[in-house]
């Protein structure tokens, strides 16, 4: 049922970004959230990861009924032809007889009684290997999960400076008209109109690299989404959200306790010992249990009389105990301890390497924040500034470079701080796959 709801909401999330585009000729909005849930939906790799998850239920299915008891069962028929059924030698005089059959049947049953637990720690391992491809499920999804945001903000980037470049361009317009007329009042000169049109032609070729950096963003895009090669989507603004109550050691305590590497090395340990106990099972003695039955018949009769046919029934334990495998395996031992230990010191060594990227992060969104923040007064002043100069232009009281480069200014300004709210998103992204909680938090 789960895998046809998930079919159905991708066929309407489908529907709805393909018909606006081929029918109304405009681009459809594409919120993140939904993005990376069609990008997860569709990633081979997690594809991949839930078939290794099948595949390691089986094998746990497989190691527990390694200790079920094992048993065969077996009939044989014969019939035999004697064409030379007579011997005589000395006083032997023996008839066989022309033909014969002869029926046979066995049925037996054994049981492993101790067997220095190999079988419990098989299921063990067994278990631990499918938790492992669980974890590895959970870190391809963190990973598809960011790889999605990563482009979904590079496209939102690219799409706002588009909207500010065309914002400029109609503003420089509109200076170009302004300055035609001035000139044609004889109050400024032809220079300056060509400096504008300049500028607008700065500007047209500066939307022209955006837009075909955009197109390249939007392909990479529709193919982790598994959206036509075509498709055009316009990205929802997004917002970084401003945790004021978290610090470092709360995003640390968080990563050591939800980073799937972490809940890996914990599982890859258990998976040593489980390994090294069932070396030491193998320099122990197994016992085992068996019953047999046998069915013997020598005659032309299907159903024999009584007394023509023999059926032995027997019962047995068997103790063995190779004990060469106590200087056998020593070797094996001490390896699997060793490999123990490196997966300790790979633990402490993944823990550094956690704490230097979450505080990386961590620093990252904090300046990010504080950027937004900043670019928000220089808007405001590069506003004033450029209103200023405008008024002073129209009276010829400043130059036409002053009057270009406060409108310059502003427009940048305002390419800047979009780029500064797409920065601090992508970097509380960031912050949330260093402490493993990408998936759980959108």
């Amino acid at each position: 049922m789960n895998a046809i709801k998930t079919g159905r909401v991708l066929l309407y999330l489908s529907l709805v970004l393909w018909w606006p585009l081929r029918h109304n000729g405009q681009t459809p909005v594409l919120l993140l959230d939904s993005a990376i849930n069609r990008g997860l939906a569709h990633s081979h790799t997690l594809r991949l990861d839930k078939a290794a998850i099948t595949a390691s239920i089986q094998r746990y299915q497989q190691a527990k009924d390694a200790s079920l008891p094992t048993g065969s069962i077996s009939a044989t028929f014969s019939h035999m032809e004697v064409p030379a059924d007579h011997i005589e030698l000395g006083s032997l005089d023996w008839t066989l007889g022309k033909r014969g059959e002869t029926y046979m049947a066995h049925a037996g049953i054994k049981q492993t009684i101790y067997e220095g637990n190999k079988l419990r720690y098989a299921r063990k391992s067994a278990l631990l290997l499918l938790q492992l491809s669980n974890l590895d499920l959970e870190q391809h999804t963190t990973e598809v999960a960011y790889a999605i945001a990563e482009l979904y903000h590079d496209l939102y980037r690219i799409h706002r400076h588009l909207q500010v470049s065309q914002q400029q361009a109609q503003a420089v317009d509109s200076l170009v008209r302004q300055a035609t007329d001035l000139y044609e009042q004889g109050i400024v000169t032809q220079n300056d109109v060509l400096r504008f049109r300049l500028q607008r032609s700065e500007i047209q070729i500066a939307r022209t690299q955006l837009e075909a950096e955009r197109r390249t963003i939007q392909y990479s895009l529709n193919v982790l989404l598994g959206f036509p090669e075509d498709t055009v989507v316009t990205p929802a603004p997004v917002q970084p959200p401003f945790q004021a109550g978290n610090t470092l050691d709360t995003f640390l305590a968080q990563a050591f306790r939800q980073r799937q590497e972490l809940k890996q090395s914990t599982v890859q340990y258990s998976l040593d010992q489980y390994h090294l106990r069932s070396l030491k099972a193998e320099q122990l003695p197994t016992l085992s249990g068996s019953i047999t039955a046998d069915y013997i018949h020598a005659g032309a009769a299907f159903i024999p009389p009584a007394g023509s046919y023999l059926t032995p029934i027997s019962a047995g334990v068997t103790v063995a105990w190779n004990f060469s495998s106590l200087w056998s395996a020593r070797h094996q031992i001490s390896q699997a301890k060793v490999r123990q230990d490196q997966t300790l010191i790979l633990r402490d060594q993944l823990k550094e390497h956690i704490r230097q990227e979450v505080n990386a992060c961590y620093q990252r969104y904090e300046q990010a924040v504080q950027t937004i923040l900043l670019l928000q007064s220089a808007i405001e002043q590069a506003a004033e500034n450029n209103r200023i100069q405008s008024d002073r232009y129209q009276y010829n009281t400043t130059s036409v470079t002053d009057l270009i480069d406060a409108n310059s200014r502003l427009y940048q300004a305002m390419a800047n701080i979009e780029i500064a709210r797409s920065d601090a998103s992508l970097a509380w992204f960031r912050l949330l796959k260093a402490t493993g909680s990408i998936t759980t938090s959108y």
